[in-house]
């Protein structure tokens, strides 16, 4: 049996644990990988006295290119490492970081909806995403991909969200039920 990096509270039981679909970290490497070649390209434009495409050296280009499509994969695959997420009878706990790691977990009588991300790079990868939304949590969206965008009550990349939804409703009524809460 893994250790956790939390303990479990009193009567709480494991009921599922998740880890990301590996496209998880294509999904990423690529979307960082299109945003700083954007960034490169803007500063470029905007710093060069001539016209962009006369003064750049495209060999140059290219392996900047690849450079950073190699740090994001990189990246990516260190977030992928530290990324996992445990449904349990009481509460939704999600491990995330990049370096290190921080562990926070959202009860379920807090949560008041469940809703299914499929942004166009979530289709594109099959990577879709549930956001836990809370009471005075407003709304909640990651955009087109931006990792750091979302609220903490997100679930990365899992490949049955209607299913994984249903099982966290169900465990809300029931928390709600335990603790004589409406829904």
């Amino acid at each position: 049996m893994e250790k956790l990096p939390f303990h479990l509270q009193e009567r709480e039981n494991i009921i599922q644990t998740i880890k990301p679909n590996k496209m998880f970290i294509f999904q990423n490497a690529i979307t960082g990988a299109f945003f700083y070649f954007i960034i490169a390209f803007l500063i470029g434009l905007f710093t060069s006295r001539k016209n962009i495409f006369d003064s750049f050296n495209w060999f140059i280009v290219i392996d900047i290119i690849f450079f950073l499509i190699l740090i994001s994969l990189i990246s990516s695959l260190i977030r992928y490492t530290k990324e996992k997420y445990w449904i349990t009878n009481q509460r939704v706990i999600f491990r995330r970081g990049f370096f290190g790691y921080s562990v926070t977990s959202l009860p379920l009588e807090r949560i008041v909806d469940v809703v299914i991300s499929r942004s166009l790079f979530q289709q594109i990868f099959g990577t879709p995403s549930l956001h836990l939304d809370t009471f005075g949590s407003g709304s909640v969206g990651g955009g087109i991909g931006n990792y750091n965008a979302v609220s903490k009550g997100t679930i990365f990349a899992i490949n049955n969200p209607e299913d994984l939804q249903r099982l966290i409703l169900d465990l809300v009524k029931k928390q709600r039920k335990v603790e004589k809460l409406s829904m």
